[in-house]
């Protein structure tokens, strides 16, 4: 009986501390949702068969994902198999932002969906806003988030989603825009989609564009809405961009291109003044063979033009005389 007495005690001792070895130590789980760590968003894979879309869109504004705000964490680029990558960036002024842009193709023309990516990151790496990230159908013609214009405040993007039609399209920057609120990662559309080239004014109030159509060049004051438009009529077939903005916005210049696409890129090239007021057009050149185009309006009375052997001229912007740079 002593005997069993004593087994029975030890065998309760050793269970004793075998329990005391194997205590757990639960950590609660933080109920304050900055605490945790921000979720990445990994886009659909490349076999889905639906589009995906993210985030998103709401009619007329849109709430960003921060994908990451961490300093060094960058957001992944999805791996790609079989695809033509593309990437392009564009800094701020100030160099405070980035804008960078990614495009995936299948590798086989018009097979299965397509891939872009627009995200605007602090330079610093502190913070970054992804503004487009979705997977669409690769058919005729596919678009592609493009930078339009950064604000000289600071405080905005501007970008727009650029066509590449299949067929003749020899002005094409863009189709309607939009601006991201570069302290909140917020979206707004601006404009929808209204033509195939556009120019924002310096001061971010007015949006000039070639309309879809007969439409002729289209000035709208993006605070009221309201447009105004006139007529071109060079007497042929054409396709009007490049605008530019006088640097004091009271008029715009903007290149013509006669007969597109029935030789090279145009037989020839006109250069039209527009009145921002009053909209009266002024031909500063006619029918040129050196096709030049409208580049840059920096300095009042001055105009930068590039010819078709991508040499630089400067024309009077009041006479259309050119002087080779």
């Amino acid at each position: 009986m002593g005997r069993q007495w004593l087994f029975a005690t030890m065998a309760l001792i050793l269970l004793l501390v075998g329990c005391n070895q194997l205590t757990i130590s639960l950590t609660p789980m933080p109920t304050d949702i900055s605490l945790m760590e921000t979720p990445v968003f990994t886009p659909t894979p490349i076999s889905a068969p639906t589009t995906t879309s993210f985030p998103s869109q709401i009619p007329t504004e849109r709430a960003t994902v921060a994908l990451s705000n961490i300093a060094g964490t960058p957001t992944p680029t999805p791996m790609f198999t079989d695809f033509e990558l593309r990437e392009w960036s564009s800094p701020s002024p100030d160099g405070e932002w980035i804008a960078q842009v990614i495009a995936a193709f299948p590798a086989v023309s018009g097979m299965g969906n397509y891939y872009t990516q627009l995200k605007v990151s602090k330079a610093d790496g502190t913070l970054e806003w992804v503004v487009v990230d979705e997977w669409l159908e690769w058919g005729l013609g596919y678009t592609i988030p493009q930078p339009l214009q950064w604000s000289r405040d600071g405080r905005y993007l501007y970008f727009t989603n650029q066509p590449v039609p299949d067929g003749c399209a020899v002005f094409v920057n863009g189709a309607d825009l939009h601006r991201v609120d570069l302290s909140n990662g917020g979206v707004r559309e601006l404009v929808p989609s209204v033509g195939l080239w556009l120019s924002l004014s310096r001061d971010e109030t007015m949006l000039a564009y070639v309309g879809y159509g007969d439409r002729g060049l289209v000035i709208r004051d993006l605070v009221t809405g309201a447009e105004r438009e006139t007529k071109l009529d060079p007497g042929q077939s054409y396709q009007a961009g490049n605008i530019i903005w006088s640097p004091d916005g009271t008029a715009l210049i903007l290149t013509l291109a006669l007969q597109p696409c029935s030789t090279d890129w145009a037989d020839s090239t006109s250069i039209i003044r527009v009145e921002t007021t009053t909209l009266e057009q002024t031909t500063l050149i006619r029918e040129d063979k050196r096709l030049f185009i409208t580049v840059e309006w920096s300095v009042v009375d001055k105009v930068l033009l590039r010819d078709r052997g991508d040499d630089y001229w400067l024309m009077d912007a009041t006479t259309g005389q050119v002087t080779k740079k």
